[in-house]
């Protein structure tokens, strides 16, 4: 009730908003509210609705585009600073780990040339035309099965595309074939992706201030949890000492059967980091599809550009 309590309220909104002190004065101002202390008498009132107002505008409601590190950290320590923020998540695939190569296209033929070698073992009659045909026909089919409708969007495992191929080749024990070609395609993830610069200062940050059991990662990927766990694993990010992702916390679009912008992929991630409200929840991602879900569930969006 004293001055430095309405500043404080302005600092709120200027570490959220990035708005100057000054701009935020002016606007306390405009509102009729005087900021000198020649009388405290009658504008007590006033004084309480206008922190109510400011209260309300302490969390995080805006999405932000960032492109350092730095800009990054800024943000989760105003967050907790304001406690603005009760738990976080990331996206992995261009948020944590991005591709070394940028190269797709060649990537991609380098990997189905391996699928197609190993096939050829169990079916040598099985040439490249062939496996290309069955190979997309079948993801196509997979794809439709779990196409978007009214803001639902489905997810497949790759567990499911390989078993149904492999089946289609009239390969027998389908199942364990398809383990193979998932492995393989996990080595090849392995030496495809590297740390995203500074990605792994963030999350550490992230965990010291809001607490590992509030920080966790929510990523689309056909992958299973197992194989995204070694990836994690590999590149430092997940395991039991002090500021690592705990494996709990790690969730995967496939193994939920949806994936982002359906907004029951963050409503889930939310609660299960100890969300109450979404609204409280801050995701970083890098996708137009993770702010997509962040603006649905009215989480805060931070998109990181690298």
């Amino acid at each position: 009730r004293d001055k430095r309590t309405l500043v404080a309220a302005v600092g709120t909104r200027w570490a959220v908003n990035d708005l100057s002190p000054a701009q935020e004065l002016g606007e306390l101002k405009a509102v009729g509210i005087s900021l000198t202390m020649k009388t405290f008498k009658g504008r007590f009132q006033g004084i309480e609705t206008l922190l109510s107002r400011y209260r309300v505008r302490q969390r995080l409601d805006v999405s932000r585009r960032v492109e350092d590190v730095g800009q990054m950290l800024d943000i989760l320590r105003k967050a907790a600073y304001w406690k603005s923020v009760d738990s976080v998540g990331f996206d992995l695939f261009g948020t944590l780990i991005g591709d070394k190569s940028y190269d797709r296209e060649g990537r991609r033929h380098e990997l189905h040339t391996k699928f197609l070698e190993k096939i050829r073992e169990w079916n040598p009659k099985i040439n490249e035309s062939q496996f290309q045909q069955v190979y997309w026909n079948t993801r196509i089919q997979l794809e439709m099965v779990t196409q978007e409708s009214e803001g639902v969007y489905g997810e497949f495992q790759d567990q499911d595309l390989w078993s149904r191929l492999v089946s289609i080749f009239g390969i027998s024990d389908s199942e364990e074939k398809a383990r193979i070609l998932l492995s393989i395609e996990l080595n090849h993830e392995l030496q495809k992706y590297s740390v995203i610069p500074g990605m792994l200062q963030v999350v550490r940050e992230a965990i010291i201030l809001f607490g590992a059991e509030h920080v966790g990662v929510f990523s689309n990927s056909r992958l299973s949890s197992e194989n995204v766990y070694q990836l994690l694993d590999n590149y430092g990010f997940i395991g039991e000492e002090i500021g690592m992702l705990k494996p709990d916390n790690v969730f995967i679009s496939s193994d939920l059967g949806i994936r982002k912008p359906d907004a029951r992929t963050l409503q889930y991630l939310a609660q299960k980091l100890g969300g109450v409200l979404t609204r409280r929840f801050m995701f970083i991602g890098d996708s137009k599809e993770d702010m997509l879900a962040a603006s649905r569930t009215k989480s805060v969006g931070i998109q990181l550009i690298t």
